[in-house]
C-alpha cells in the first residue's frame, strides 16, 4: 500500500495534467466505512461530465497504485458555483466568467 501523501501527489499531478487544481483530498471515516473525498477546481466551469470523467480517471490511478487494502468509497466533486477565490490566485480568474 502507498502512503497516503504519496497518492495525493499523484492524483495531484493528474488532475494538474487535466487542468484542475487539488482543492480538498481527504480520505476518512464516513458513515459506516472510508471514503477518499477529493475536490476538484478549474478557472473555468466544471460540468457533471467532466466530473465523472476525472472520478473514472483516479479510480484507474487508483487501481493501479495499490491505494489500499481496504474498501472505500470515492467521492469527487467540484467547488460548485459558490465557490471562494483565494486573492492570490485572483490573477487566474480576471477576465473569466465565474
Amino acid at each position: 500500500m502507498e502512503e497516503i501523501q504519496t497518492v495525493r501527489s499523484g492524483i495531484e499531478k493528474l488532475l494538474n495534467e487535466l487542468n484542475y487544481d487539488l482543492y480538498t483530498f481527504n480520505f476518512k471515516k464516513k458513515g459506516g466505512g472510508m471514503t477518499l473525498e477529493i475536490i476538484i477546481d478549474s478557472v473555468g466551469p466544471i460540468s457533471m461530465d467532466d466530473i465523472v470523467s476525472v472520478s473514472n480517471k483516479i479510480s484507474e490511478y487508483l487501481d493501479n497504485h495499490d491505494f489500499t487494502n481496504n474498501n472505500y468509497t470515492l467521492d469527487v466533486s467540484s467547488l460548485g458555483a459558490e465557490k471562494p477565490i483565494n486573492l492570490n490566485n485572483i490573477n487566474k480568474y480576471i477576465n473569466k466568467y465565474i
